[in-house]
């Protein structure tokens, strides 16, 4: 009969694998009697091996790529896991800005620049992308007192002249106080010999031409009396000894 004690002889019938159960062969190895005839050996289990990839698809400057994550068992090479992974577009390498197409006072130009590794193209006007340096001289023709606001707080006060070297991309914009208004409400500006009329705002735009320009104000009053907006002499004395009484008298 079989003795219970005494189990210890054995013999592989099939081997367990990482996927797959074995069984064994036991037997008494006194009396030699059959304890099983395929008792089960249990499956070994899966040993991940280093994830490599798959089918991949490289990213473009545009385009994304894509490629499968796959992992396999270091002992019998079974497919354990597989993995869809997305590579997001690289985006352009731009080069630096190139002017093709200087602007000039009747066309903006053209400027480009070229990706460094699709040669993919992107393109703006010259004034955008190329700086002009230019010497605006703001000069007082009428001895009047005035200001010149370019904005963040630059002010420039002219009694004489005032030289401003501006480099810009685009046109230059600027306000002007006046302070001499016993003699003038009002003033008209200059540049180069032509008017510039301000904006509802009264903001005055000088364009970029990349020169040296001379900025000029005359003194200006708007009434019926000097439609041109212009006061001789005499009137200019009488409006300004008006002015000296009204201060003296308390009138404004």
């Amino acid at each position: 009969m079989y003795d219970q004690q005494n189990t210890d002889a054995f013999y592989l019938k099939k081997e367990a694998t990482c996927g797959e159960p074995g069984s064994k062969h036991e037997e008494c190895s006194v009396c030699h009697a059959t304890r099983s005839e395929n008792t089960a050996i249990p499956a070994k289990g899966h040993t991940p091996g280093a994830a490599v990839k798959e089918h991949e698809s490289a990213a473009t400057c545009t385009e994304a790529g894509s490629y499968e994550n796959v992992v396999y068992c270091f002992v019998c090479g079974d497919e354990i896991s597989r993995t869809a992974v997305t590579v997001p577009a690289k985006g352009h390498t731009w080069g630096s800005w190139t002017v093709i197409r200087p602007a000039t006072e009747e066309d903006e130009g053209e400027a480009e620049r070229v990706c460094e590794v699709c040669g993919a193209t992107e393109t703006k006007t010259a004034a955008e992308v190329e700086p002009i340096t230019m010497t605006v001289r703001f000069v007082n023709i009428s001895k009047m007192h005035y200001i010149i606001e370019l904005g963040d707080d630059e002010t420039y006060s002219v009694y004489n002249s005032s030289t401003v070297d501006w480099t810009s991309t685009g046109p230059l914009k600027f306000r002007v106080a006046v302070y001499s208004s016993f003699m003038f409400e009002d003033i008209i500006i200059y540049a180069d010999g032509e008017e510039l009329v301000p904006d509802e705002d009264g903001v005055y735009t000088l364009p970029n031409n990349g020169e040296t320009v001379v900025v000029t104000a005359a003194g200006a009053v708007q009434d019926d009396s000097t439609p041109n907006g212009k006061l001789s002499f005499w009137e200019l004395l009488i409006r300004f000894f008006k002015r000296i009484i009204a201060v003296f008298s308390g009138k404004k």
